[in-house]
């Protein structure tokens, strides 16, 4: 058996909160046609947002063509934001691993959050 124990997503919930509130997170989506979609930060890093990241039926077609039997799945480190004070992080925090949770429970013989 195959596990890969270093797997980033960003589950589709997380995608919307920051859609939805970007001034907030200091990040936006973007989905401009015939590009690429990503994370923007507001320092300029983008971050390419691959279908895998949040699509489990993508996912699963991936971890299939490498090989892998099971992954352990861990938030991007670009939705986690360090730097922020605990109270306002411990919110975002909690949201990041119940999404991640429900996204693993899709297919909880492969994914592991």
């Amino acid at each position: 058996m195959n596990i890969d124990v270093h797997s980033h997503a960003i589950p589709a919930d997380i995608i919307e909160l920051y859609r939805s509130e970007p001034a907030k997170y200091g990040l936006s989506v973007s989905e401009e046609p015939g590009r690429e979609k990503s994370l923007i930060m507001n320092n300029g890093h983008v971050f390419p947002l691959l279908d895998q990241f949040h699509d489990v039926k993508t996912r699963l077609a991936d971890m299939d063509s490498r090989g892998v039997d099971v992954e352990l799945v861990t938030p991007a480190p670009t939705i986690v934001f360090y730097d922020q004070p605990i109270k306002e992080a411990l919110p975002l925090f909690q949201k990041i691993n119940d999404a991640l949770a429900a996204m693993c429970a899709k297919e909880p013989k492969r994914l592991i959050a």
